[in-house]
């Protein structure tokens, strides 16, 4: 090779596994010299560690100081061939070597030696790191959709309105009075902007109120509204005197006292409670009930 200097490169294998080993040229002016660590193992049963293969003396200046990560598992000594002890036949000499397969280098797998009681280093096996197992991936969650009401609000048309349509409802209708035969005007509307809830104590609803009441419509032979009942509340036990209450379950599971009598309703079921008659309505869920009631004024 000339004159010139040549490289000297050192290999230290720490025993852990997952170990990082660090190769580390030095240039001298004498020959080469491979220093590889010898291996000794007390206890035949032991596998030690595996020994890399001589390193390519002609790396270039850029790769000469390299880090090398991986993690080693001994392999099924099936990758060995062992030399066949039977007599020859017709004189056919055959190897006494412990031979191996082709490794799979692209995967790092390094011959595997241990250091023999009378010296040198005999072949046991085959050092391989171990297969990548793959983590399933994680699953999106689903994105929840959009709660809508039973009614949606603010929907298109899909036909064209009458002509003399209002697009704002007002509260206000022109009537005729079968009495005088005369146009009147009533509130005969009212929208869900114009709810106005109130608690027991009929001041503006809280958070923490049993119920909430709100009256929509207010005339002298009838008036309707909506009823909330918070999760696991109740409504207590009302005496209806001279009216009828109707009530239809929007929304709910309830229990419903009429007198004496108990049942189980909910979403979509009615009930009525006659003058002169107590009633008595519980929530038996942790989400919020919601009713429409009605209330016909008898006299």
């Amino acid at each position: 090779m000339g004159k010139q200097g040549t490289t000297e490169v050192s290999v230290h294998v720490h025993e852990q596994e997952g170990s990082t080993i660090d190769m580390q040229p030095d240039k001298t002016d004498s020959h080469r010299k491979i220093h590889t660590p010898l291996v000794t193992s007390t206890d035949p049963t032991t596998t030690p560690k595996s020994i890399l293969k001589r390193t390519n003396s002609r790396m270039s200046r850029k790769n000469r100081r390299l880090t090398l990560k991986f993690f080693e598992q001994p392999k099924n000594k099936a990758y060995l061939v062992q030399p066949d002890e039977s007599d020859p036949v017709n004189g056919l000499r055959r190897t006494k070597r412990t031979r191996v397969h082709t490794l799979e280098y692209w995967r790092n797998e390094r011959p595997l030696y241990e250091r023999r009681k009378s010296g040198g280093f005999a072949l046991v096996g085959v050092m391989s790191p171990p297969n990548k197992e793959k983590t399933p991936k994680k699953k999106k969650p689903r994105k929840k959709a959009m709660a809508t009401s039973l009614t949606p609000r603010n929907v298109s048309m899909h036909v064209s309105p009458p002509p003399k349509a209002k697009t704002v409802p007002s509260k206000a209708v022109t009537v005729l009075n079968p009495e005088t035969e005369e146009e009147v005007e009533i509130d005969a509307i009212v929208t869900s902007e114009m709810h106005h809830y109130v608690g027991p104590s009929g001041k503006v609803a809280e958070p923490d109120d049993p119920i909430t009441v709100c009256k929509c419509l207010h005339q002298p032979a009838f008036s309707s509204g909506i009823l909330k009942l918070r999760p696991f509340k109740e409504k207590s036990t009302q005496l209806v005197r001279r009216n009828t209450m109707v009530f239809y379950i929007v929304k709910g599971k309830l229990a419903v006292t009429i007198h004496n009598t108990t049942q189980i309703l909910q979403t979509g079921d009615s009930f009525f409670v006659p003058q002169g008659n107590v009633y008595n309505i519980k929530n038996l869920r942790k989400d919020e009930a919601k009713l429409k009631f009605f209330q016909l004024k008898n006299g």
